[in-house]
């Protein structure tokens, strides 16, 4: 009887060893939970950044298609504008610009070419995270300049923009802002106009840069 009860007793496990399989098991889940963690958040992290990706070319396109149906059209009346205002903050570019087009990208005809719209791009600062910008728009007709009509309330296209810088090629050289108002006689428009768009997308930002031409800088002089 005693012999068989000294076999049971060897048979079974100490504290210690219990102690020992319990630790060994839990820093096994930990590694296993942060593997899992690791992918998981790489798969966040991509995602933001393919969809920030797309949400920068989306608004680059939307520029460029306007930008290119800049007004100025000299056999028919015309508001021909082009405000470009260079300014900084938080030590990053963040232009602004208004310009009249007859290709915006909210048309409200159906088919062709719609009526003049004044289109203003801008920045404001983003209430809900430091160091992000709302990127903004503002559209209203250019065939009613006489008329006090209130504009449309801004329209947000971007909460994380984190700078956006234009320059204007005049033939000569590429300057920091533009002012169709006070421009020479013939200059009302530049020939082309370089955008740069940064936007927070994770760890790494998402950087896009473009140039255009605008066609009816041609017809000017």
């Amino acid at each position: 009887m005693t012999h068989l009860h000294q076999r049971a007793m060897r048979a079974g496990f100490t504290l210690v060893e219990l102690m020992l399989s319990l630790a060994l098991c839990a820093l096994i889940m930990i590694i296993v939970y942060g593997s899992f963690h690791a992918v998981a958040q790489s798969k966040l992290q991509a995602e933001v950044r393919v969809e920030t990706d797309r949400q920068a070319r989306t608004l680059m396109w939307m520029m460029c298609r306007e930008l290119r149906g800049t007004v100025f059209t000299p056999l028919i009346p015309s508001h021909v504008l082009m405000v470009g205002q260079a300014s900084r903050q938080g030590g990053m570019p963040m232009d602004s610009i208004t310009f009249a087009t007859i290709d915006p990208s909210h048309r409200r005809a159906l088919d062709g070419f719609g009526a003049e719209e004044i289109v203003t791009y801008a920045a404001a600062p983003n209430p809900n995270h430091r160091g992000w910008f709302l990127w903004t728009r503002i559209e209203r007709s250019g065939l009613l300049q006489t008329v006090n009509i209130p504009s449309m309330p801004p329209t947000v296209l971007a909460t994380n923009v984190l700078s956006v810088h234009f320059r204007y090629y005049n033939g000569f050289q590429w300057l920091e802002s533009w002012d169709s108002t006070s421009s020479p006689a013939g200059q009302s428009l530049p020939q082309a106009i370089s955008i740069e768009l940064t936007m927070a997308s994770g760890r790494r930002p998402t950087y896009l840069s473009t140039m255009i031409s605008l066609p009816m800088s041609v017809i000017q002089k």
